[in-house]
């Protein structure tokens, strides 16, 4: 039985500041719905149909029992019971499904600015003694290192502004920072999550941040029981005839394909191409004025874009442009009416596979999750490297392209996007940083002396593309079986950020999401509806 009575904890909800919250009734112990299933695993239980899904707490036990014995469904084999844990805990995990959390005795709906403060900020005495509003989000792992119930190694830190009516300014000079559990060895293991150059180690904490560092790390509500957080990997996966890439490789990537095709860009048929043309006078280059007497050079434009189901308008994701003479190059045929047609298959695939790569190679870093954006994948269909003389236009119809691949450059190496071949030779997109002094630029880098600016060939990622010898790419196996940042959760993080740029974007904003048609109404299937991150991670086998 509780001593808090329901009027103090309303109350305590509904007017208390940030300082309160945290100190007063973020370890309130509350009763929630878990639901069990016949292999034994537990999850938490939402409330509603799918997608208005609430999750819920009640103050007293009883309550609960009885909502948990009306929900239980003995044909499919699932058990609802009442589970008794702290607040905080339970508006962690609502704010990490991106599920509201509801009290139904109170007709209350926590506000999702409550849930950040309860779930995801601790207050923390820093190395001066000052107390700061720190928002921590944790970075789940897949693979070797993320065994079951082995608490989080990686976390997001934001140190803010100590203000009990806003938490949401940051410190000057902290801002957003990684911290590791270096109980394991990071610098030695190239199977692990790379660290940022300002990565801080659990270690160099006061007492006081490694407290909540810990608390932070432990299992989240429906998660500890998982089997195992290693992913399962699709089976069948035969080595690809005249491709590098070794078959972990293709089965990682068959695994990140999937998590995009299901939640990232669901929908084939919402894939398209869009068509439309233009035409550009020459000008002279004394005056810059247009040339009366030759004729506009006239281009067609093929644009990738995705009509997202909600969203305001199209997102485009990548777009190339040909001249109309240049369009027999292209080994295959393209629609020639402007407008948006059906997507063609090759092209799709080729997408896809560009897409997925990108997103496991962003995995492989505690901060790598890329905000997409019109241009990121570059050479859809065509390009100019920056060292060859010729275009490059793309075979979407060879699976061997596009692939992840360490290119080495003298001393240094960078990952990229390998898109495709030219003249033997093959072109590839940065996706990460390197500088090299002129003395150690390979002699049989093609057009390496124009490559070379006051002194230096600095390679940029995602800035322009380059012709490379075969020779000097390879695929290491540890890019592809090492422990990574989950990739259900990388999905989640690019999709996140597309509604985000939907909503800045369009005119009206975002709708609200309507959840009062949800409240009462008890959830009696599977929890496969239950949340976007739970769905992923059953099917990597989370």
């Amino acid at each position: 039985m509780s001593t808090t009575t329901a009027g103090q904890l309303k109350e305590g909800l509904t007017k208390s500041g940030n300082r309160e919250l945290l100190e007063r009734w973020a370890s309130q112990p509350v009763f929630t719905m878990f639901a069990r299933y016949p292999d034994g695993t537990d999850k938490p239980a939402p409330v509603g149909e799918e997608p208005e899904l609430l999750m819920v707490f009640y103050l007293e036990p009883g309550a609960a029992e009885a909502v948990a014995a009306e929900s239980s469904s003995p044909e499919d084999g699932i058990e609802f019971y009442a589970r008794q844990v702290e607040l905080w805990d339970l508006a962690r995990a609502a704010r990490f499904y991106q599920c509201p959390l509801y009290w139904p005795e109170q007709e209350l709906i926590l506000s999702s600015a409550q849930l950040e403060v309860l779930g995801n900020t601790a207050l923390v005495k820093d190395a001066i003694g000052s107390r700061r509003y720190t928002l921590i989000t944790v970075l789940p792992l897949e693979g070797p290192a993320a065994a079951a119930g082995q608490p989080a190694l990686l976390q997001r830190w934001a140190w803010l502004k100590e203000d009990d009516q806003a938490v949401d300014q940051e410190v000057e000079g902290k801002a957003h920072r990684i911290l590791f559990d270096d109980r394991m060895n990071w610098g030695s293991d190239q199977g692990m999550p790379e660290l940022p150059d300002d990565a801080v180690a659990r270690s160099v904490l006061t007492p006081s941040e490694q407290q909540a560092f810990d608390r932070w790390a432990q299992p989240m509500l429906g998660l500890a029981h998982q089997p195992s957080l290693e992913r399962k990997l699709p089976e069948g996966i035969q080595p690809l005839p005249g491709s590098p890439v070794p078959v972990s490789g293709l089965q990682s990537l068959a695994a990140m394909d999937e998590l995009v095709q299901a939640f990232l860009l669901p929908g084939h048929q919402n894939l398209k191409l869009e068509v439309f043309d233009s035409a550009l006078a020459p000008s002279d280059e004394a005056t810059g004025e247009p040339e009366a007497s030759d004729a506009p050079a006239r281009f067609r434009h093929f644009r990738a874009v995705y009509l997202a189901q909600g969203a305001s308008a199209p997102m485009a994701l990548c777009e190339d442009s040909l001249l109309i003479d240049e369009l027999e190059n292209l080994p295959l045929a393209l629609p020639e009416a402007p407008g948006l047609h059906p997507m063609p298959e090759a092209l799709r695939a080729r997408l896809l596979r560009y897409l997925a790569w990108e997103l496991l190679h962003a995995s492989r870093y505690a901060d790598g999750v890329p905000f997409l954006m019109l241009g990121r994948m570059a050479g859809f269909l065509t390009a100019m490297p920056d060292n060859s003389g010729e275009p490059f236009y793309a075979q979407p119809d060879d699976p061997r392209y596009p692939y992840l691949a360490r290119m080495t450059c003298g001393p240094a190496s960078v990952p990229v996007i390998v898109i495709g071949e030219q003249d033997g030779d093959r072109v590839c997109v940065p996706v990460g940083n390197q500088s090299l002094p002129e003395a150690d630029v390979p002699e049989d880098l093609p057009m390496g002396d124009e490559m070379v600016l006051d002194g230096e060939l600095n390679i940029w990622g995602h800035a322009g593309m380059l012709r490379v010898p075969a020779g000097w790419l390879d695929c290491p196996e540890q890019w592809y079986s090492g422990t990574r940042l989950a990739a259900p959760w990388v999905v989640e993080q690019v999709r996140s950020g597309l509604y985000l740029m939907d909503f800045v974007t369009s005119e009206g904003g975002a709708k609200d999401k309507k959840v009062e048609s949800a409240i009462g109404t008890v959830v009696t299937v599977s929890m496969i509806a239950f949340a976007l991150f739970v769905l992923l991670l059953n099917l990597t086998g989370g």
